[in-house]
Order: structure tokens, then C-alpha cells, then sequence
């Protein structure tokens, strides 16, 4: 597998992001877009973003086939395109509680060989705070070039990664974490020990 490294836009990799977006809107509920004031927020089952609204129409539409929402406006993906939500939870809410910036995180150069399903496998980005190992799917590691991004995390439980654009800090990814193995936790320790 060939990770992408196609980064346009502040540090994103357009490409990638559409390809997952469009992937998650093929099940229903699977993608939900909100905008509240000059920010749009778009939540997955595994990675929520932040973007200002201006980069909608060259990141998002093409996903959505959609204008911008109105502000506090949800469309979700749905059996024939996107629709607007009724009753929608508050993306923005949801975002915040999800954005862990308590300690910075290191992503590393290492890859990790992950099971996926029957007969398949994929790969994992170890991050870490300290020793404490984080693995990202390397899908949504390549989403963001780790050159203009800073990393945040938190040590309790399996910590999301929230990278969020030096440049810009209005732009941000969160990365739901892959349960590392004993193995990865042992390695993590030995490498990382102070």
C-alpha cells in the first residue's frame, strides 16, 4: 500500500480526505457537516475535523455536492445523498469533548502491521506521549503533513490524536486511536524510557 503524500491546502491532503469522506458517506449517518459562524465541522465514526468555511467548497463540496450548511445547520450522509438533520447532536460540542490537547505527542517513523479483517491487514502510525504508545491508521496519519501539524494527546485510556495546523490553528484533525498490542506497549517502553 502507497501512502499518499499529496499535501495542498495548509498542510491537507485534499485527496485523501475526500477519498475517506466519500468512502464514510456510502452508510447512512456515516458523515455529519456543520457550520457554526466561520468554522466547519465534520465528524466521522473515526476522525473529526475543523475547517474554516471558506475551504469548504474546495475540501468538502465535492464530497457533499452541497453549498456550505447554514450556520448551525447539520446535513448528514444519507441513502441518496446528503440531507439535513433534524434534531441534530452539536458538532460543536461533540468536537471540543473529543480534541485532548493536555500533552504534546510524538509521531514516529515507525509503521505497524495491524489486522483489519478476514485475511487482511493494514498499517498503523506510532505516536507517543512518553511511553505511552498511540497507533493511528495511517490512512488518516496521511491526511495531514506532519511537517505543518503539532500534535496533542492525553496519557488516559486510548488517547485520539488532535493535530492542529501551526499555520492556521483554526484547522485540525482528531484520529481515533487502534489498541496497541503488549508487543507495541513492551516496545514503546524500551524505546521511549527516560
Amino acid at each position: 500500500m502507497k501512502l499518499s503524500t499529496n499535501f495542498t491546502l495548509f498542510g491537507l491532503n485534499v485527496k485523501a480526505i475526500q477519498a475517506y469522506l466519500k468512502e464514510q458517506a456510502k452508510d447512512r449517518r456515516g458523515v455529519r457537516i456543520t457550520c457554526r459562524g466561520d468554522l466547519v465541522y465534520i465528524i466521522t465514526a473515526y476522525t473529526a475535523f475543523k475547517l474554516p468555511s471558506v475551504l469548504y467548497a474546495d475540501v468538502i463540496q465535492p464530497v457533499t455536492f452541497r453549498e456550505c450548511p447554514a450556520d448551525g445547520v447539520t446535513i448528514i450522509s444519507a441513502q441518496y445523498g446528503f440531507e439535513v438533520e433534524e434534531n441534530a447532536p452539536d458538532l460543536v460540542d461533540i468536537f471540543k469533548r473529543h480534541a485532548p490537547n493536555e500533552k504534546p505527542v510524538e509521531r514516529t517513523p515507525f509503521l505497524q502491521d495491524i489486522p483489519t479483517g478476514k485475511k487482511k491487514s493494514g498499517l498503523a502510525r506510532l505516536f507517543h506521549i512518553g511511553t505511552t504508545p498511540i497507533l493511528i491508521n495511517a490512512d488518516y496519519d496521511s491526511m495531514v503533513n506532519p511537517v505543518q501539524f503539532t500534535y496533542h494527546g492525553t496519557t488516559r485510556g486510548y488517547s485520539p490524536v488532535y493535530a492542529v495546523s501551526a499555520s492556521d490553528p483554526t484547522i485540525s484533525v482528531i484520529m481515533l486511536p487502534i489498541k496497541p498490542t503488549a508487543e507495541v506497549e513492551t516496545l514503546c517502553k524500551k524505546m521511549f524510557s527516560e
